[in-house]
């Protein structure tokens, strides 16, 4: 614990006596500097059972006007009593949660939250993956079925050659921002007589052309993850940047919320299924003048630049990553 008549040094709790539950002397001289009362004890001992035990020293503020809180010897402390029972006369019908947070200071400048949610920022799966096949929706391992009408907010994408080995990915070249994926050639493994077998009985590439989309739910803020190296899942992905692009033209930083919906599509095979993003609603942004014909740009800023085409990627092992996107 700190006090705060003395905030450079801790106490530690020695023996009590009678209404207080212990002692409390200084760690470095050993003076005593005060009383810890059965009151604050089960306060702390009730901060303890609801939300774990605290990473950070507990404050406990001493009266400045108190010059000593050592009870004399036989003598009795009957204002300590009554002020106990004004107190629990004011706060009678208060739930102990409700005691606990509102008295309790929330004085921890870091959490531990931050780094957590940087670690899973690494990782190119994020939440639970999301799959499309044959007209259908489904999420997580076991494969459970979105419901319809599920809505979304499309938080961002981006683009990578996975390589896989033994129906597993073991290396990932993203995309950087501003960047574009390096050619198949610069990648090796041309020789076909070493792919894998594919599903058709001819040899497979082991590297995909693959996209990630991040979504999370707007209520509960759980994160999901579509991944997809097919050509209508990659098409899906464009046709939902596209009308990003535009709404943004006019209301930058603008978010879209979507439906996991299906769209027919046509092949040498027949009508086919693809996975189709149904912008709903936009969340955030703010609008934009419309630039003048041979004008400057509204409100002042710079016109929208295309993507260049410089090649920027980063490689990422799956090892390092420990995922598996199964497509």
């Amino acid at each position: 614990m700190i006090s705060s008549n003395t905030p450079d040094s801790g106490v530690a709790a020695g023996p009590g006596c009678g209404a207080q539950r212990a002692s409390l002397h200084c760690v470095r001289c050993g003076h005593q500097r005060g009383w810890l009362s059965n009151e604050i004890a089960k306060f702390l001992s009730d901060v303890i059972e609801h939300f774990g035990r605290p990473i950070a020293p507990v404050r406990v503020r001493m009266p400045q006007t108190t010059p000593e809180l050592r009870p004399p010897t036989g003598a009795r402390r009957q204002p300590f009593r009554t002020s106990v029972r004004k107190n629990r006369r004011t706060n009678a019908g208060t739930s102990t949660e409700e005691k606990i947070m509102k008295n309790l200071a929330i004085a921890q400048a870091d959490d531990g939250w931050g780094d957590a949610a940087a670690e899973n920022s690494e990782r190119v799966i994020k939440g639970t993956r999301l799959k499309f096949n044959d007209r259908h929706w489904t999420k997580g391992k076991e494969g459970t079925e979105v419901e319809k009408g599920t809505a979304l907010a499309a938080l961002s994408t981006t683009a990578a050659l996975v390589k896989w080995a033994n129906g597993k990915p073991i290396e990932y070249r993203m995309r950087q921002p501003g960047g574009r994926l390096p050619e198949r050639e610069e990648l090796g493994d041309l020789d076909e007589c070493q792919w894998e077998v594919g599903p058709d009985g001819n040899p497979k590439d082991p590297w995909q052309n693959t996209r990630f989309v991040y979504l999370v739910d707007p209520t509960t803020a759980e994160a999901y993850t579509f991944s997809t190296s097919s050509w209508g899942g990659r098409q899906a992905v464009a046709d939902l940047a596209d009308q990003i692009q535009r709404m943004r033209c006019g209301r930058p930083g603008a978010v879209p919320i979507v439906e996991l919906d299906v769209a027919p599509m046509p092949t040498k095979f027949g009508i086919k299924s693809k996975p189709f993003f149904k912008v709903i609603d936009w969340h955030g942004g703010e609008p934009r003048a419309i630039d003048p014909p041979g004008g400057e740009p509204g409100n002042g800023g710079p016109t929208p630049a295309l993507v260049g085409n410089k090649t920027t990627t980063s490689t990422v092992t799956s090892k390092a990553l420990d995922d598996e996107v199964p497509f």
